[in-house]
């Protein structure tokens, strides 16, 4: 998976060397830096829409750390990070149903 931030003058000045950080952080957190390369761009002619990103050839814009949380969420983990099992009692894991 591939993350690219922009740090043109305008995400600069709207924090995107924050939200390249936060990433960065987060990347390293979840054991993910075999599978996501996280990237800097120069402009990405969207100035207005707020910090601008690309997850995996997905357009999205930011506002806040937060909303970039929301978003490394909803885009990175949910796809990198396996659904957790169910459990039985006994703590063996539930064979899923077909």
């Amino acid at each position: 998976m591939v993350i690219t931030v922009c740090v043109g003058s305008s995400c600069h000045v709207r924090g995107s060397h924050d939200i390249l950080q936060r990433y960065s952080d987060l990347i390293s957190e979840h054991h993910l830096k075999d599978q996501v390369s996280l990237r800097g761009s120069f402009c990405m002619e969207r100035c207005a829409e707020g910090v601008n990103m690309d997850i995996d050839g997905e357009s999205l814009s930011a506002h806040s750390l937060k909303d970039a949380d929301r978003i490394f969420h909803d885009k990175v983990l949910s796809k990198l990070r396996p659904a957790p099992q169910a459990a039985s009692a006994d703590g063996r894991a539930l064979a899923a149903e077909s």
